[in-house]
């Protein structure tokens, strides 16, 4: 029987289990890995008194007035610094270790600089408060404060942040690996594309570039196992392999009720299938099954203890094949990975319709749509025809109007 699609995720996430291991990662290589830790700052942020802007430090005890500059090194960044002299004003740049003795700095737009016989004055013209334009100890990041939760994406920003705390090395989860293949007499890698033999009806095989590209987008770790042919024998060894080769195995192709869709039985054997049909269009067929890891040669039984793989054997239309990745396997790979997972996976929102969209009678459809700001509301544009086959309607997709099961149409 068909399943709600809201019973199956659960019953994915059910099985998914615990995220992977952690491994330390130097921060270079830690780009879109989740931190297994909360990371708290080392030491306050800044860790000295720091200049906002160019100017002068000055005393406010002095007040405005015309002052001798010290020319010494530290006025610039990343330099030491002597303390400043009372009836003294020192240049300092953005950045710059404010001196001990200097209270405020006073930006070079309220200053005038005049040489008095080789030596350089500057006219204060501006009263300044204790602290002014200075950033001081901890203001941006106090010492031990959590900065950044574990579960959270490592993206250009984070990196930044580590940085920033002093942090080359991060504790993360590992990425998960997916196995990636297709099945199919019909289909021709598109490396050969130009040799296809369409009196023969064979067609370029795009699921598994796109699901490779899903995979990435995910952050996981792609593995391609290329095509396979509608064979028992090669289907199972090509399992079998995946299998050993990841924690998630996605197939496209094989899992309705053709003469020919060998993937059901096959999992049957290999494992456990948790649902083999869901109420929703398009992905009718999809199926999600668990199967346990393939001994290695020589590995005793009681040494085999790694984790039960996941398996999405997707329906070989593209349509279907990429709406059911991003509702079932994207959980699934942000929980792997460390990341929290909401009950609700992506953001939704209410949306104008652009169009009136017939509706199904018998199952929701996710229909594939270009969402908008327009004059104060979102509004939401349709792909157009939305035949499964047709990959076109992803190309300018943004999101998935989620259509009720019902009989006419949803107005504009």
């Amino acid at each position: 029987p068909m399943r709600p699609v809201t019973e199956c995720v659960a019953d994915v996430m059910r099985c998914v289990g615990a995220p992977l291991e952690t491994v330390p990662l130097p921060l270079d290589a830690a780009l879109g890995h989740c931190l297994a830790c909360d990371v708290k700052a080392p030491s306050p942020v800044p860790s000295f008194r720091a200049s906002i802007m160019d100017g002068f430090a000055v005393r406010t005890a002095d007040g405005p007035g015309c002052y001798p500059a010290d020319i010494v090194v530290g006025a610039t960044a990343g330099n030491a610094v002597s303390p400043l002299a009372e009836g003294h004003v020192r240049y300092i740049t953005t950045g710059a270790r404010v001196p001990d003795g200097a209270d405020a700095v006073v930006k070079i737009e309220d200053t005038q600089h005049i040489q008095d016989g080789g030596r350089m004055m500057v006219t204060i013209q501006v009263a300044s408060k204790v602290g002014a334009n200075i950033r001081q100890i901890g203001s941006d990041t106090s010492q031990g404060e959590v900065v950044l939760r574990a579960g959270s994406r490592i993206r250009a920003s984070e990196i930044g942040v580590l940085a920033a705390l002093g942090m080359a090395q991060v504790k993360v989860h590992r990425r998960p690996k997916i196995a990636i293949l297709s099945t199919g007499d019909e289909l021709v890698d598109v490396a050969n594309a130009s040799c296809l033999d369409t009196s023969r009806g064979q067609v370029v095989d795009c699921n598994r570039p796109m699901l490779c590209a899903l995979v990435s987008d995910t952050g996981a770790e792609p593995v391609d196992l290329g095509i396979v042919n509608d064979e028992p024998g090669c289907l199972k060894h090509q399992m079998t392999k995946a299998l050993r080769a990841a924690e998630i195995v996605v197939t496209s192709g094989g899992v309705s009720r053709g003469s020919k869709d060998y993937m059901k039985p096959l999992l049957e054997e290999l494992g456990k299938i948790h649902f083999g049909e869901m109420c929703m269009k398009p992905g009718k067929p999809t199926t999600f099954a668990t199967a346990p890891p393939p001994l290695q040669e020589g590995m005793p039984a009681s040494g085999h203890l790694e984790r039960q793989r996941l398996i999405f054997a997707l329906p070989g239309n593209p349509s279907s094949c990429f709406v059911t990745f991003k509702l079932l396997v994207v959980p699934a790979v942000k929980q792997l990975s460390g990341e929290p997972v909401m009950e609700h996976v992506y953001p939704r929102v209410d949306a104008e319709l652009l169009q009136p969209l017939m509706l199904d009678p018998e199952r929701p459809e996710f229909h594939r749509a270009t969402a908008r700001w327009e004059s104060g509301k979102i509004v939401a544009d349709s792909t157009g025809f939305q035949r499964s086959s047709r990959v076109a309607s992803l190309a300018s997709a943004n999101c998935f109007l989620e259509l009720p099961q019902r009989v006419g149409v949803m107005p504009k």
